[in-house]
């Protein structure tokens, strides 16, 4: 049976974020309401907000379209969710949080496609006024080189509260991005009733350990996703192997299926002939 293998190299350090991040530096640096930790409240007016997780990735799923998955990669840089819940009369806006790295500032990115539910690593929705109990995102350098890092709540003369992130936490901060190395194995046709053997081979080639988050979308004749997830050290490979069989003992009148598989950094589209 005829196939094709496409290989594609150092995937991780060759995708940018489309979006803005906002760095700057705060001149003179206030002095916070309130030092505390994470997990802490703190109360100001009427308004109780706590800051109680955060999780550091290199790349996240999200639902492109009601039955499709997308992959957001950070590129050479990470992720950073922020746990956030807020009580009170009048929530404050994403605007008034922060990342406090050293002296410098960075504020949460404001884009479209961020995950939901089961895919959000803190949390389940992005935090809002109007949903205040969800996860603020900031994309920082990878490795992050801060000795002292902690949300903040408010700005300048008017900080309220500072929430440091404690050493521990730090470390994954600090370490290097992976770098992923992608091939794909799809046969170019198959027999009318058997199935579509998928592999996806993944190679960390980076000096830091990550997660490689992928989708495979099913785009004709029926539609619908499911997502994958490879953990690798520096320099491991796995492997992620998935049947398509859905058109096993079904009549759609058609003689291909086509999918596309999604990771960090790439999307390749395949299709596969019915045969008999």
């Amino acid at each position: 049976m005829p196939s094709r293998r496409t290989l594609l190299a150092s995937l991780g350090a060759a995708v940018g974020l489309a979006g803005c991040l906002d760095t700057s530096s705060e001149s003179p640096t206030a002095t916070p309401t309130a030092e505390t930790t994470l997990g802490q409240s703190v109360d100001v007016d009427g308004t109780t907000v706590t800051v109680a997780e955060t999780a550091a990735v290199h790349s996240y799923q999200y639902l492109s379209a009601p039955d499709a998955f997308g992959v957001e990669s950070a590129g050479d840089g990470q992720f950073l969710f922020v746990g956030v819940s807020a009580e009170g009369e009048r929530p404050p806006p994403v605007d008034a949080f922060a990342l406090r790295v050293d002296d410098d500032s960075i504020s949460p990115v404001d884009r479209a496609g961020v995950p939901e539910r089961d895919l959000a690593p803190v949390g389940e929705s992005r935090y809002t006024e109007a949903n205040p109990q969800g996860y603020l995102l900031f994309r920082v350098p990878a490795p992050l080189d801060a000795e002292s890092v902690g949300v903040i709540w408010g700005r300048d003369t008017d900080l309220r509260a500072r929430w440091a992130i404690p050493a521990s936490r730090l470390d994954t901060l600090r370490s290097p991005p992976p770098e992923f190395s992608v091939s794909y194995d799809v046969p170019e046709a198959v027999g009318g009733d058997d199935p579509v053997p998928v592999r996806v081979d993944v190679t960390n080639a980076g000096e830091g350990a990550g997660v490689c988050r992928g989708a495979i979308n099913h785009t004709g004749p029926m539609y619908g996703g499911d997502t994958f997830s490879l953990s690798l050290g520096s320099g491991a490979s796995e492997t992620y192997e998935e049947t398509v069989d859905y058109h096993v003992e079904e009549d759609f009148g058609v003689d291909r299926l086509q999918f596309e598989v999604v990771v960090p950094g790439d999307s390749q589209s395949f299709t596969v002939r019915l045969d008999g």
